[in-house]
């Protein structure tokens, strides 16, 4: 993070100067291809790849733990089967190539290493996946393991996903492109743990701490959103260059004012409505969605 960071300070500077975002947004960025790495062009389906081993882990959870709370347990249990394949797809697509996914056999050494560390975690949130679907029940034993891994899967996609970004040109060249379309799936991947959290208050696995957690989660998510529309120099943000960005950004906003009310009170003490549950599934659902969408208009620029 501290590579990223520096580099996206200097990339501000460098905008503040010219004060010209949109132009330079909409530029075409030139394939760079260095020391036989990926060029940027194919490293933004790379990083987008990353991006959604960083939803699905998280959506997993959401459907595992749907499958505890018996809340349409068949309909997740097929959903959860499916999203196994993709990430056992796409793990392994980062690692050696796949073409029908637009991935190409990965060979710089920090960013393997990086993608090591997700293989370990994945290693033992997997074959839980894999049980619970055999299975067709989630035990408390299941949701413990799962709710353990939310943290080191977040993490360690997190880092796969800034080291991509940062040698998508070798690390010596930045790209405003590479950096929002980052910053967007995090946001798709956070609405996902925002969920699986509350979630697990729901199950009544250490509520106190999901509370907390959820606390801060509601306020980053909530300014980080306000942030891709807008921009916000504290967060390194910058406004969204078009009016269809622009579109998708204030329809997630809208969708954030449905769902951040219930979620304030959950983080504030109460239960969590058995009732509201599919409501606040749909709602973060099309929230995601709004996203994904702002993540294909910034690779279309």
């Amino acid at each position: 993070m501290a590579k990223q960071a520096a580099v996206i300070g200097t990339a501000f500077a460098v905008v503040a100067a010219t004060l010209w975002v949109g132009a330079v947004l909409a530029a075409p960025e030139r394939p760079i291809t260095i020391r036989g790495d990926l060029d940027i062009t194919r490293n933004i389906q790379t990083l987008h790849m990353a991006g959604r081993l960083q939803a699905l882990s998280q959506t997993m959870t959401t459907h595992a733990l749907l499958i505890a709370l018996a809340s349409e347990p068949g309909r997740s249990l097929g959903t959860l089967a499916e999203q196994n394949r993709d990430f056992s797809r796409i793990i392994t697509g980062l690692r050696h190539g796949d073409a029908d996914l637009g991935l190409e056999t990965m060979s710089h050494p920090k960013i393997l290493k990086r993608l090591a560390r997700l293989e370990r975690e994945w290693s033992v949130f997997g074959p839980v996946v894999r049980r619970i679907v055999a299975r067709g029940e989630v035990t408390p034993k299941d949701v413990a393991i799962v709710a353990e891994c939310i943290d080191p899967l977040a993490v360690a996609t997190r880092e796969l996903i800034d080291e991509v970004q940062y040698y998508a040109t070798g690390g010596q060249t930045f790209s405003l492109r590479t950096s929002m379309i980052s910053r967007t799936e995090e946001q798709r991947a956070l609405i996902h743990e925002i969920v699986a959290g509350t979630l697990l208050i729901a199950y009544g696995h250490r509520p106190d701490a999901y509370r907390a957690k959820l606390l801060k989660q509601q306020a980053r998510f909530g300014r980080t959103l306000t942030g891709l529309m807008r921009g916000d120099s504290g967060l390194q943000l910058l406004a969204a260059p078009t009016w269809s960005l622009r579109a998708r950004f204030r329809a997630a906003l809208e969708l954030w004012g449905r769902l951040s009310p219930v979620l304030e009170r959950v983080a504030g003490g109460e239960a969590v409505p058995k009732q509201e549950i599919p409501r606040l599934l749909e709602t973060s659902h099309e929230l995601a969605i709004e996203l994904e969408q702002a993540v294909e208009l910034y690779r279309s620029i």
